[in-house]
Parts: structure tokens; C-alpha cells; sequence
């Protein structure tokens, strides 16, 4: 039986870059992200559900039927760890999820770890890269009683010793 799991997302959309290298565009993926570009998040943006269903392999996740966002059966990969932080020292940790259809970039998705304040810039201050397994080796268990933002000490702890291996700014290798 596949796996599904629930992420709380913004889209490329809802946040976008406000001041540094990518002005006026919106979040992207790695190869695009400059450290010191100040992303704010637009004052009526919503988040959305991401359901996604693990393949038999594990290695591969595709937009599950009941998602609230994406397109059914559409190919989703990890794409990074990011850090952003405020002027105000608010740190904000996130995962960047990639859509993929027809081989083509359809959407990208911010998963953040903490609640984001509209309206507020922050700053990109780190980028990780990481293998595209890296979603199959972490499991995201949130219950129901804790908030939406905030994801289980084990799933974050995995992370951080999984991002270790990866210094900022290194180039994944080709797979």
C-alpha cells in the first residue's frame, strides 16, 4: 500500500522576491535561490493542503486524488531545505517542493516548518541541497492535537543530521 502524506504549503505565487538578484519574482527552486534575497509573503496569501502518495519504490511521490492543490497524479520531488529570517530574527525553516508534469516545472511549493507572517520580509540566509530520496527517508507525522506548522522533534532532528552531510550552496550530483 503507498504512503500518503499531508504538507501545509504556499505557492511560488504568495511569495516573492522583494529585494536582492531575483526582484519581482517568485520563489523557484535551487539553482535559482541567491543568498540575501528577501522573500515576503503577500498579505492575503492562504496555505494549502499537498497529499502525496509514495510510489510502491518509495522513491517517487505523485499529488494524491484528495490533495487541495496540485495536479492529480503529477510528479512532486524535494527539492531543498531553505532558512529564511526577518529583520526581527524570526527564523523560518522550509522545505521547497518541485511539481513536475511532462517533464515541464509546474509549480513550487514553500513547506514551512514554523507559521510565516505576511507581509514581512525575510531573508534567504541558507540553502540545502539535498538527493531527492530525502523525502522517502523522513516521515512527517503531525498529529491532529499539535498545530499544522510545527512537525514532530524526530522529523525535524532527522533533517538537520540529514542536512549536515550537505554543506550550503553545494551542487546536488547528477542522478
Amino acid at each position: 500500500m503507498a504512503s500518503v502524506q499531508n504538507f501545509t504549503v504556499y505557492t511560488s505565487a504568495q511569495l516573492s522576491v522583494v529585494q536582492g538578484l531575483n526582484y519581482g519574482d517568485p520563489l523557484s527552486g535551487k539553482a535559482d535561490l541567491y543568498l540575501d534575497d528577501c522573500y515576503r509573503l503577500k498579505a492575503k496569501a492562504q496555505p494549502a493542503r499537498l497529499t502525496l502518495r509514495a510510489e510502491a519504490s518509495g522513491r517517487r511521490h505523485r499529488v494524491a486524488p484528495q490533495s487541495a492543490i496540485g495536479a492529480i497524479g503529477a510528479a512532486v520531488y524535494l527539492d531543498c531545505q531553505i532558512t529564511l529570517m526577518s529583520e526581527a530574527g524570526q527564523i523560518v525553516d522550509a522545505l521547497i517542493f518541485i511539481e513536475v508534469e511532462l517533464g515541464e516545472i509546474k509549480q513550487v511549493y514553500l513547506s514551512a516548518f514554523e507559521t510565516m507572517q505576511p507581509d514581512t520580509e525575510s531573508a534567504l540566509s541558507t540553502r540545502l541541497i539535498q538527493a531527492n530520496w530525502l523525502i522517502s527517508a523522513i516521515q512527517f507525522s503531525i498529529p491532529a492535537r499539535k498545530s499544522p506548522w510545527r512537525m514532530e522533534a524526530s522529523a525535524l532532528s532527522k533533517i538537520s543530521s540529514l542536512g549536515r552531510r550537505f554543506s550550503p550552496m553545494t551542487l546536488p550530483s547528477k542522478e
